[in-house]
């Protein structure tokens, strides 16, 4: 989740001074925080304001917080704020009915503010991602519609290669039926894994890798505060949101909770419409998050991962091999000609032959582990994990056979009349006698010299092995 939380407009309505006075206090050092002590006044503000979330009390003068909810979505301009109930009834009606208005949470008087301030900010998060979301589609809308349609060809996600599928839940309780039951509100939405104890928990986390962990308290071999602070150290595991479920209902328990790295609370026994809309709420930020995520390291152009993103994996693979001893190989790419092509054609058809070559590239791929992206301009690169030199040699080889058989027509690319590319394949075993930086820079140097002997061919160098045996 995000490490800073950011700053927003809150609107609180409440008629009681007492309360205002302390929701200001809470909010006051990292928010902008105004008040309305009625419904009318609080529709009037949010018109005309936009807040960036209202903090709403059921219990209004005249317009109660169910008819404000209810007119605040009924309205095109204020419809998208979240709305955050506050009660000092724990009804499970009321709380079902503010659900069907439109609320996205509720939070019970008197306040345990590291329960509030944490629903808040979790609203502002999803709130700032949807609106970076909307600017990045806006500004890409095109590429990214083209991406679409050419991905969709190959039944491949957004710069991933693997096909959609419904969010997975892991739920950890050592009870059956507790189990059971959540089974039975979750099971048709999401895909489900289960556990009944804490180091089961762990593990499902670390090879599954939910998008949400529904978490008891009371387990086995530990207890659910251990477990959620063991999750929250580890780096595979520590950005999965994790929901508390639980028996035990005092303020210092869920305050124990909260700050053990959970981000919800749910007290049995509880209703099936509350746990619904909090789990559907809290897997939209996890969706929004991640598409996010997809479009900083996805080459907006050609669906690929992008330069950002090949430094990150190229890092990882590097290192795995140094812990593993096996061959690592790269390979650069550069579509021969490209700025005649440009010059000559047009840049719309020079983005169309960036797509299908880098679609193109992308097939070639063997395993999900084969690494492609596209550095910038006409160049890419290929990360081929535990792979000698003859194996590399295939790769850039068929990358090749490939791209010459879409017979892209290119008059200017030195007599060929078709697209072709040029390689630099370097292959090594990583260790101390030879840094990242210069692998790639021998790369490079091979495809400079593929470039000098006429392009459309590969030229490949083996860096000595620092004893890989």
């Amino acid at each position: 989740m995000a490490k800073q939380q950011p700053a927003g407009r809150i609107l609180v309505v409440d008629d009681q001074a007492t309360n205002i006075e302390l929701l200001h206090n809470i909010f006051k050092e990292v928010h902008e925080v105004e008040f309305a002590m009625t419904g009318e006044e609080a529709l009037e503000m949010a018109i005309r304001d936009l807040p960036d979330i209202i903090l709403l009390d059921i219990q209004l003068p005249g317009m109660d917080g169910f008819e404000v909810c209810r007119r605040l979505k009924s309205n095109a301009n204020t419809r998208h704020i979240p709305v955050i109930f506050l009660t000092a009834k724990n009804d499970v009606d009321d709380m079902v009915n503010g659900y069907k208005q439109g609320a996205v949470d509720y939070v019970i008087k008197p306040f345990n503010w590291f329960e509030l301030i944490a629903k808040v900010n979790t609203q502002l998060v999803l709130r700032e991602m949807k609106s970076e979301l909307r600017n990045a589609q806006e500004r890409e809308e095109l590429f990214l519609r083209q991406i679409q349609l050419s991905l969709e060809e190959t039944e491949l996600t957004l710069g991933g290669g693997r096909p959609q599928t419904k969010q997975r839940v892991l739920i950890v309780d050592d009870s059956v039926s507790n189990i059971e039951t959540l089974a039975s509100m979750l099971g048709d939405e999401y895909e489900l894994f289960f556990a009944v104890n804490g180091e089961q928990a762990k593990q499902i986390a670390r090879e599954a890798h939910p998008h949400l962990i529904m978490l008891d308290v009371v387990l086995p071999d530990t207890d659910g505060y251990q477990v959620c602070k063991q999750l929250k150290r580890e780096p595979e595991t520590r950005d999965i949101p994790i929901v508390f479920v639980t028996s035990r209902d005092s303020a210092e328990d869920e305050t124990r909770g909260l700050e053990a790295g959970a981000i919800d609370y749910i007290i049995k026994p509880y209703s099936h419409s509350i746990v619904k809309a909090r789990t559907r709420n809290l897997l939209e930020l996890v969706r929004n998050r991640d598409l996010l995520k997809k479009l900083t390291l996805t080459d907006a152009l050609t669906g690929v991962p992008n330069r950002r993103n090949f430094q990150e994996v190229y890092r990882r693979e590097w290192f795995r091999a140094c812990r593993a001893r096996e061959p690592l190989s790269l390979i650069m790419i550069d579509i021969d000609n490209f700025k005649r092509f440009n010059d000559f054609y047009g840049h719309p058809a020079g983005d169309a032959c960036l797509q299908k070559v880098a679609k193109m590239i992308y097939q070639v791929r063997k395993r999900n582990t084969d690494f492609v992206a596209r550095l910038g301009g006409e160049e890419f690169v290929v990360i081929l994990p535990d792979t000698d030199a003859e194996g590399g040699q295939r790769f850039a080889d068929a990358m090749l056979n490939a791209v010459h058989k879409l017979a892209i027509a290119h008059e200017h690319n030195d007599g060929k009349k078709i697209v072709t590319i040029s390689a630099g394949l370097v292959t090594c075993y990583p260790g101390p006698h030879i840094s990242r930086e210069n692998l790639l820079s021998t790369a490079d140097e091979c495809l400079y010299q593929a470039k000098k002997e006429g392009r459309n061919r590969v030229c490949s160098r083996m860096e000595p092995p620092d004893d890989p045996a």
